[in-house]
């Protein structure tokens, strides 16, 4: 419920936003509001550049990740007891991120496409990643990086300086997912803010002249410092109260037992 009220709030104020500047039809708001998970309300809503049709590849891969992430999470259900709170948990977090944020999304952002609306997909190929900049800011999650973008970012961006603005794009995500993850286990409080806030240590440091010189923001060695700083503390992020006292039961309720 927290996460459908936070959500259901960010939906509004982007559609506020937008519609201060455009009239849009009813069909397309309801549309925008509640059959499609972005937050870029003038992307999806401006209908006058055209969109290319979505390739036959790109259906099959949508749907590849739905069935794989669905296939993970029944097996977690059929082995929970043999796998453990902790081991099931972890298994179910990557089984929902592959069904719906990767598969689910991907086939929403295909089926908006197709019918004309400029709806790309929310997750963009994040494995391909050059730099944790890429990463966060074209490639993973862009619904919530757009919302940040265009509420921190930008207005701050205008004010302060870059660095200050990026600190409090990862610092606000960090809360959110305070809400997110922390409230609803009430354990772990600090631990995703000070991931997210890691995060934007690594993308200043990567921007720096000394990451630039030793070839730290691009190629292999880019990709493997992205990888550290993404993996290396992600307990943090889904820290031990919620993976074992959220996900895991959930996993039980859903299984049965």
């Amino acid at each position: 419920m927290i996460s459908i009220g936070m959500f259901a709030s960010c939906k509004l104020l982007t559609y506020a936003t937008y519609r201060q500047r455009e009239n849009t039809s009813e069909e397309a708001t309801l549309a925008y509001l509640f059959a499609w998970p972005g937050m870029n309300a003038a992307e999806f809503l401006d209908q006058s550049p055209p969109v290319p049709k979505p390739k036959v590849s790109e259906w099959i891969a949508a749907i590849g990740k739905v069935v794989l992430g669905s296939a993970i999470l029944v097996g977690v259900c059929k082995l929970q007891k043999n796998l453990g709170p902790l081991a099931s948990g972890w298994a179910a977090i990557f089984g929902i991120i592959t069904a719906l944020h990767m598969g689910l999304f991907h086939l929403l952002s295909i089926i908006w496409r197709s019918s004309g609306r400029n709806a790309g997909p929310l997750m963009n190929r994040p494995f391909l990643a050059s730099n944790l900049a890429d990463f966060w800011g074209r490639r993973w999650n862009t619904a919530f990086r757009d919302l940040v973008y265009q509420f921190v970012f930008q207005p701050l961006s205008r004010t302060t300086s870059t660095g200050i603005a990026t600190g409090a794009g990862y610092l606000a995500s960090g809360l959110v997912h305070e809400l997110a993850i922390s409230v609803p286990a009430q354990g772990g409080f600090g631990l995703p803010t000070i991931y997210f806030l890691i995060q934007g240590i690594g993308v200043l440091a990567q921007r720096s002249r000394s990451a630039r010189k030793l070839g730290l923001n691009r190629g292999v060695r880019g990709r493997i410092f992205t990888a550290i700083v993404l993996l290396g503390p992600i307990s943090l992020l889904f820290h031990k109260p919620f993976v074992s006292q959220v996900i895991a039961p959930m996993m039980s309720a859903i299984a049965g037992q």
